[in-house]
């Protein structure tokens, strides 16, 4: 579907999406827009040619960009600063301080979880794909990976119940 499209067209029409999940999986804005276009460069590099699905082969590659930010820097501490990164007019509208409070909470109990069961969770949940795309573009098999998003939302549910959320 995407294949024959030009690198402006494909960032154009998935920049917003690969953005998106990346900034689920991080809970940083700026590490999303760094390693979102990260990305990109690294899809222009290797090219498209032959490539059936170039949006789920980008989430791949973006996925893999976060694991290797992970690995990097080996399990220190990263803020979370899901809404303190968005711009103001992101999270204005009729949206109280009560609501931002809120979506730091969601966030930190997003962030809690462990990084596979995280990357489950977006990708089914948050991104819409099926569990056998997203075993395809993380090379799982499907049932390890429909065990992780299970207790992701395990853990998530837990963990948003305690927070009264």
């Amino acid at each position: 579907m995407f294949s024959a499209m030009t690198p402006e067209h494909l960032y154009r029409d998935c920049y917003r999406s690969t953005h998106r999940l990346l900034l689920a999986l991080s809970g940083s804005w700026v590490l999303a827009e760094d390693l979102a276009q990260e990305a990109f460069l690294d899809l222009i590099r290797r090219g498209t040619g032959g490539i059936q699905d170039v949006k789920r082969y980008l989430t791949r590659i973006a996925i893999r960009r976060w694991q290797d930010h992970v690995a990097r820097t080996a399990r220190r501490p990263v803020p979370l600063s899901l809404v303190d990164d968005v711009p103001c007019e992101a999270i204005e509208g009729g949206h109280g301080l009560d609501h931002q409070q809120e979506l730091r909470q969601v966030n930190e109990c997003l962030q809690s979880l462990p990084a596979d069961e995280r990357t489950a969770l977006v990708l089914i949940s948050m991104m819409g794909y099926t569990a056998m795309e997203a075993s395809e573009i993380l090379g799982l098999p499907r049932t390890t990976l429909v065990s992780q998003h299970r207790r992701a939302t395990e853990r998530l549910r837990w963990q948003l119940r305690k927070a009264a959320i």
